[in-house]
């Protein structure tokens, strides 16, 4: 189709095998990094390193729809960038600008933000989208920071905004927030039967898929379980144990 990138969704940071294929088109990729632990971000950077494609950005996110100023915690993009030394950004489900605003005044590269046409449509993520109004506001709000450095400290010590700042911030310390859960549960992806397997049945692709919700093994393990035999009869999409294998 001629995409000039991809984006992989925090759902997905897990899904190492999409993830290298998506590497191998040596394609920029921005990754975001929501409801993950340290370990899982490592296996998502090793998989794009590994295929030799070092155009990644990775996104800091807080995947609850929406996210509290408390949930943020935007110090932890600045912890990406020591430890991975490549660009940073911040995915943003909170229900009003500041969150990115102040990430961009702390040197994000890339902003996301969900995008619709009314915040008062039924849906899950209507009301924490910004509409077209909301969006020219963020692009020329860059714009400006861009050109005039000395005015962000000077809105980051405003009063009226000191203390959401603060909170915003948090303590840069990754986490998956109580909140999280819930899409963790609906959204992440592990190993599923893609058709009823038989006992002594070997795992192929064929029988094997990735999907959420959470529930069977990591898919990082796809390719550990490939040729291996189903110890017992596997129900179409049902989740693969380790007791399966």
């Amino acid at each position: 189709m001629g995409v000039l990138a991809f984006k992989i969704a925090s759902a997905d940071l897990v899904n190492i095998p999409l993830i290298k294929h998506v590497s191998k088109k040596l394609k920029p990729i921005i990754i975001s990094t929501g409801m993950s632990r340290i370990s899982e971000i490592d296996d998502a950077v090793e998989a794009v390193r590994s295929t030799g494609n070092k155009n990644l950005i990775l996104l800091h996110c807080n995947s609850s729809y929406p996210s509290t100023y408390s949930e943020v915690n935007l110090r932890f993009m600045d912890t990406i960038k020591k430890m991975y030394n490549i660009p940073v950004g911040f995915s943003d489900h909170t229900t009003d600008l500041l969150s990115s605003k102040v990430a961009i005044i702390r040197g994000a590269n890339v902003i996301e933000r969900h995008f619709t046409l009314n915040k008062k449509m039924e849906g899950p993520d209507h009301i924490l989208s910004s509409d077209k109004k909301e969006m020219l506001e963020l692009v020329k709000y860059k714009s400006f920071f861009d050109k005039w450095e000395s005015w962000k400290k000077k809105f980051l010590k405003s009063k009226n905004l000191k203390d959401s700042v603060r909170l915003l911030l948090g303590d840069g310390v990754k986490k998956i927030q109580p909140n999280e859960y819930i899409t963790i549960n609906s959204q992440k992806k592990s190993l599923y039967a893609k058709k009823k397997i038989k006992k002594g049945e070997l795992f192929s692709k064929e029988n094997l898929s990735i999907k959420g919700p959470v529930a069977g093994l990591m898919p990082k393990y796809y390719d550990i379980i490939i040729g291996r035999r189903a110890k017992k009869n596997i129900e179409i999409d049902f989740p693969i144990m380790w007791e399966n294998i």
